[in-house]
């Protein structure tokens, strides 16, 4: 088994390292699940079917998951100096930047070259300067902020924008809830009132009309922006404050994970069942289902991480195997190449198959982490301890779709 390490400069769990493959997984599932290609023994139109078009719910998971891990590393070094912004922005960058500009850049080149490679279908029909704006906006992670771009590029990508806009703020946040943690409430509420100021104010000036629908509308604010989503930040770096106030103990057990599974999977389960005439993210284009995703979810979430850090039992026990750790780390790889121009190839040149695709594109993220990502982060770092490169990749999560 795998040593849990808590040290308060370089906290590591194992087991939050393996849920992290299981998440992507689950994003991958939902994107070329029973619902939108043929999949042996699952009717399109089944309730089945319905359950795994919510599997997106992963990315509410690697929200939390990030929340958390940034809190616990960082809140007791954070400082306001320039000599700490450059380490902790750089370490940001290295982890992120370099593997997502490099597929990002293929994925655009390929579009140019055949524009049926783009899966969107957006691509061809861009008028000459829409093209580098697309460019620029996915390179600089602000197509986040667009919703006619949302979906440009590298599909899942949006997700980001997301993380970055929450890196950003992450120093500032915990500098306040140094000092009084009951702020993070005033946090939760006050972004999302901001979220809605902007979209009334891009409406009634017309900035979202003539500007790419530049936060265009309440839903795309809920759903696809830091302002939306970031009470699901918050509620993991609740649990790191919550743990830092009250430290636990490493016990045998179950109930805690079991439960949070479950409520999990009921909230899964009101997701699908959300009538709506969109197919696109069906349960959370209703005001129902935003509640369910952004507020409810999040709940199992953060109890589903007490769980697999301080309850010792077979769950906890395989995501902290070897293999788990191997696909864990490499999971931001597969969570860029799982809808890309990697996808395509395989689509159209190897196998139609769904199941093959996925098993290749594993062995390929897997390939691509410790070939390119993994040497880039660490001459960007210069990280050269075991412990630190541990550290590093578990505080850096897998962000959405």
């Amino acid at each position: 088994m795998i040593e849990q390490t808590t040290t308060k400069a370089k906290a590591y769990f194992p087991a939050l390292t393996g849920i992290r493959a299981i998440a992507a997984y689950l994003v991958f599932f939902y994107h070329f699940g029973p619902a939108r290609l043929p999949w042996p023994c699952i009717a399109k139109d089944s309730g089945l079917a319905a359950y795994i078009e919510e599997w997106h719910v992963g990315v509410t998971l690697f929200f939390v998951l990030s929340g958390f891990l940034i809190a616990t590393r960082y809140q007791d070094s954070v400082q306001l100096t320039g000599k700490w912004a450059f380490r902790y922005f750089r370490n940001r960058f290295a982890r992120i930047y370099p593997l997502y500009f490099l597929v990002t850049l293929l994925a655009f080149v390929s579009f140019q070259l055949n524009p049926t490679w783009d899966g969107t279908e957006q691509w061809p029909n861009y008028v000459h300067y829409d093209k580098p704006m697309v460019v620029v906006l996915n390179l600089t992670f602000l197509r986040g902020f667009f919703e006619k771009f949302i979906f440009t590029g590298l599909a899942q990508g949006w997700t980001l924008t997301v993380e970055e806009c929450f890196y950003a703020l992450a120093p500032l946040l915990l500098l306040t809830l140094k000092r009084r943690w009951q702020l993070l409430f005033g946090h939760a509420a006050a972004l999302p009132l901001l979220g809605f100021l902007l979209v009334y104010v891009s409406n009634a000036t017309g900035l979202a009309t003539r500007y790419y629908e530049f936060m265009g509308s309440y839903q795309f604010m809920l759903n696809f922006t830091f302002f939306g989503r970031c009470i699901e930040f918050f509620v993991g770096m609740g649990l790191a404050l919550y743990l830092k106030r009250y430290p636990q103990q490493v016990a045998k057990g179950w109930k805690i994970t079991a439960v949070s599974v479950l409520w999990m999977a009921g909230c899964i389960y009101i997701l699908s069942m959300v009538e709506t005439p969109l197919d696109l993210f069906k349960g959370t284009m209703d005001y129902r289902g935003i509640a369910v995703n952004n507020l409810l979810l999040p709940l199992g979430v953060v109890g589903l991480l007490y769980g697999l850090i301080y309850e010792q039992n077979w769950f906890q026990a395989l995501l902290q195997t070897q293999p788990a750790q191997a696909l864990g780390k490499s999971s931001y790889a597969f969570y860029l190449v799982h809808m890309s121009t990697f996808q395509v190839v395989l689509r159209e040149y190897v196998t139609e198959s769904v199941a093959i695709q996925f098993i290749l594109l594993v062995a390929l993220s897997w390939v691509l982490f410790h070939f390119i990502e993994e040497p880039i982060q660490k001459r960007l770092t210069g990280s050269k301890s075991v412990a630190a490169r541990k550290a590093a990749v578990d505080c850096e999560p897998v962000t959405r779709y």
